[in-house]
């Protein structure tokens, strides 16, 4: 009894696997298309946008996320080092980057403009806002140590851990602030 019961958890346990990874192959990507429509319709709903508003900005904000599309390049994925490069292909980068900023800078004012006469302050804010909710920062490194909490990273040095204050009563009962403070020397 015990040999058939290891023989069908041996087989369950290589079948299931197997078929979770035909599931996932077998599923399709959204389209960018669709990515945009599914990301417009959530924002519409967390906005609670009535059905004339929604109307309106819906295929605004579709238009908007082609634009900006547009605007700011896909990454390359050749991009050599900075260590390799010149001093005038450093330049050329930092100026295209600044050229790319500009355009984003003017695409967001001209949408801006579109939206105010839909959406109010707040839920423009949840528009404008999100732009750069993804983004983290290079230097970004979260602490995996069970019960460590900060900042990790190049900050992480000017911080220092955090020093718990114990009220008198919680200490030794009667004891007073000259008691609390470390001792200088």
């Amino acid at each position: 009894m015990k040999k058939i019961l290891m023989i069908v958890a041996v087989a369950s346990m290589t079948v299931l696997p197997s078929m979770a990874q035909k599931n996932i192959a077998g599923r399709q990507k959204p389209t960018p298309e669709q990515r945009v429509e599914r990301r417009a319709e959530d924002l519409s709903r967390r906005m609670l946008l009535d059905d004339a508003a929604k109307a309106k900005f819906l295929p605004l904000y579709q238009e908007y996320m082609n634009e900006l599309k547009n605007v700011v390049p896909a990454p390359e994925t050749d991009k050599k080092p900075v260590s390799e490069l010149t001093d005038k292909e450093i330049e050329a980068r930092i100026e295209q980057g600044f050229d790319i900023r500009q355009k984003r800078l003017d695409l967001e004012k001209k949408y801006y403009k579109k939206f105010k006469g839909i959406l109010n302050a707040r839920q423009l804010q949840m528009v404008f806002g999100h732009s750069n909710r993804f983004v983290v920062p290079a230097n970004f490194r979260p602490d995996m140590r069970v019960g460590r909490k900060g900042v990790t990273g190049p900050d992480a040095r000017q911080m220092r851990p955090r020093r718990e204050m114990r009220s008198p009563s919680t200490t030794v009962p009667g004891a007073g602030k000259e008691m609390q403070e470390p001792a200088k020397l």
